[in-house]
């Protein structure tokens, strides 16, 4: 539901396991005849899930977060930086160095940082084939994906999912 407002809201992700057994649990106690507890059960949350919503572009330069919201949103879509230079007034030479004196990194640099995001959060959040995270993810081959990944993350696709981190 979060993905679905613009911008996407950034939400808790509870650990609906432990709540289900727990629940269970209860129940059956509840069943057996024990009496309901007197106070109520809090759990930790998982973990947080960032969406755009508390993403904040902290530069002062209007254009850079023209970019950078461009970015976001099309990054997945096989962008490249003459697209970015189509979308916000600015030459693609006064791109790239205004880009790399506020951010960092370069605009293309940035569009790769955005699209191995993705793959890590659909790797996390989904149990989709490689082929299909990789065309999610702006991937023309898993193959390729699987490569990019691991130079970028230090580990494979198979590797990063198997951690749940």
């Amino acid at each position: 539901m979060c993905d679905l407002c613009d911008p996407p809201l950034t939400s808790v992700e509870p650990d609906t396991y432990r709540i289900g057994y727990e629940a269970a649990d209860l129940l059956s106690r509840l069943m057996a005849g024990e009496a309901a507890p007197a106070k109520r059960t809090a759990f930790a949350t998982k973990r947080i899930v960032v969406r755009e919503s508390s993403d904040v572009f902290a530069v002062a330069d209007a254009d850079l977060r023209q970019a950078l919201r461009y970015i976001r949103m099309h990054a997945t879509d096989g962008i490249g930086v003459e697209d970015i230079v189509r979308a916000v007034p600015l030459s693609r030479r006064s791109l790239e160095r205004r880009f790399r004196e506020a951010v960092g990194r370069t605009p293309a640099q940035e569009i790769w940082r955005v699209r191995i995001e993705r793959v890590e959060q659909l790797l996390r959040e989904t149990d989709w084939s490689l082929a299909a995270i990789a065309l999610k993810a702006g991937f023309r081959h898993a193959e390729y994906l699987s490569v990019a990944f691991r130079r970028e993350v230090g580990m494979t696709p198979g590797e990063y999912r198997a951690t749940d981190p």
